[in-house]
């Protein structure tokens, strides 16, 4: 059955996020949202220049219209179902380094033609010569992208979120940076002391603004088909955008469930630059320092390619900043850089392992402090019971793009700083968000369960469906947080997998 959703192109609006000054408080938690551009109901999921899908699910003409929400288990532990997508080091729209290249040393970037997979690579100096097309919203591209406000919003609409959400916008710009005093990042006032501080901008309008579902099965939802926007199919490395949330020949798929710690109140999840950041697919022992792939459930997916880079800046090119970067420790990185780019660069399948292991750091742990997974996909999946007052922020980097009910509701993509998105789940609720007639899983609700399209509101107590889309694509640091204030969740298909 295909759809057809007509939208204003004129409309387009970021969303900003609000930030405490309080810097003992220290936190890159917040939340930004965008609006994306409509579904092309001529896409098609197989077409895997503009469409993510399962390579599992099959088309059916016959629709199976049975409630998503039928059967489910009610927890108090708030959990994601995680389908995790790591990709090799040859895949071409990551690990890119578009937005430093303009921070280079000398005016030519014939340097990177020693180091494996930049060099003879006449593929990604056109594309970095080309930044108008390929290139990413960020300081260096400001007209690329847009700013993201401090209290979680975007300060100019995205296209391709629903008109009622392009009226949510942000007011002064999101900072994001570094302390002075001990090497600590996240979001600033524009008056408070730092190392370097950076507006926050994202690349928008990337996405369509609805899921697509397979037509049968009741794990529909575990099987989102995600496509670029209409009205920017190409934008920030982008190419292979079909391959990004799919199983394929480039890609290993891993299944583990991502648990929120309980607080007071608040319920969350909490990697960032602070504390190591977001892998996923890693093992670290007290100290960050590698241990080797995670372990999990016999009975879940869990396949990777292994520990292929570190978690520092390392550009393949005479980067200005090389000799005084470092971690978030304090200890200098430039050693370590030098020793991965000698062993052959960010795109050397053993060249981070050889690094890491290199006698000449210090200190001796270093390396295993910084080698880690990158590289890899994330959609994550949960269903939850609404009551009015509910929220959830979420905070990353790189593409972070969220949907409720299979409708986006924060878009920020692209690769960038930590970007704060904000969901009002009240807000969607009295503007019946995802409940409209043709819109992803309205059919798949039971008459009346969810939503009240008289008063034009969700009900009290009814259910609603979260897809995050994530893809961490730069080296250097990664980031995820999550905070929300819901207290009632569906259990999990991954469980098992913590």
């Amino acid at each position: 059955m295909k759809k057809i959703f007509l939208l204003p192109l004129s409309c387009a609006a970021i969303f900003a996020v609000s930030c405490s000054s309080d810097l003992e408080n220290f936190t890159e938690s917040s939340v930004i949202g965008e609006i994306t551009s409509p579904s092309d109901s001529t896409k098609t999921p197989s077409d895997s220049t503009n469409a993510s899908t399962d390579s599992t699910q099959t088309e059916n003409p016959e629709k199976d219209t049975s409630s998503i929400y039928s059967g489910i288990v009610e927890t108090d532990e708030l959990a994601f179902d995680a389908i995790i997508r790591d990709f090799d080091l040859s895949f071409p729209d990551f690990e890119n380094f578009q937005a430093e290249v303009s921070d280079r040393e000398n005016t030519s970037l014939s340097s990177t033609l020693k180091y494996e997979g930049f060099k003879d690579n006449a593929e990604w100096l056109t594309k970095r010569g080309n930044n108008e097309v390929w290139g990413c919203g960020n300081k260096q591209n400001p007209t690329l992208g847009v700013l993201i406000g401090k209290n979680g919003y975007p300060v100019v609409a995205s296209a391709m979120v629903p008109d009622y959400l392009q009226k949510k916008l942000g007011g002064e710009s999101l900072l994001y940076g570094e302390t002075k005093s001990d090497f600590k990042r996240g979001f600033f006032n524009s008056l408070d002391s730092a190392n370097w501080k950076d507006p926050v901008y994202v690349t928008s309008n990337m996405v369509s603004m609805y899921l697509e579902f397979p037509s049968k099965g009741k794990n529909k939802i575990y099987n989102p088909v995600i496509s670029v926007s209409e009205i920017r199919p190409i934008a920030c490395d982008n190419q292979f955008f079909g391959e990004w949330f799919v199983d394929g020949h480039r890609s290993k798929r891993t299944e583990k469930s991502l648990v929120l710690a309980k607080g007071n109140g608040i319920d969350s999840l909490t990697y960032n630059w602070n504390n190591g950041g977001f892998f996923p697919l890693d093992k670290v022992d007290e100290n960050n320092n590698y241990l080797g792939p995670i372990e999990c459930s016999e009975d879940l997916e869990c396949k990777q390619h292994g520990a292929q880079s570190l978690s520092i800046y390392c550009p393949p090119f005479d980067y200005r900043y090389a000799a005084v970067q470092h971690d978030f420790k304090g200890d200098n990185t430039f050693k370590l850089c030098q020793e991965w780019l000698k062993a052959g660069g960010p795109r050397s399948a053993n060249a981070a392992t050889k690094a890491a292991a290199s006698g000449d750091l210090s200190p001796k742990d270093l390396g295993l402090r910084h080698l880690r997974n990158f590289g890899f996909t994330m959609m994550a999946v949960a269903q939850f019971k609404f009551k009015p007052k509910q929220y959830l922020e979420i905070v990353g980097n790189d593409d972070i793009w969220v949907y409720v009910d299979g409708v986006l509701a924060v878009d920020m993509g692209g690769v960038h700083l930590p970007a704060k998105g904000k969901i009002d789940f009240e807000y969607l609720g009295v503007n019946a968000h995802g409940c409209q007639v043709g819109e992803p899983l309205s059919m798949y609700y039971a008459e009346g369960e969810n939503c009240d399209l008289e008063n034009r509101k969700w009900k009290v107590g009814s259910w609603h469906t979260i897809h995050i889309f994530y893809a961490n694509r730069q080296t250097d640091t990664s980031t995820l947080e999550i905070r929300t204030n819901i207290k009632t969740f569906a259990k999990g298909r991954f469980v098992k997998a913590n």
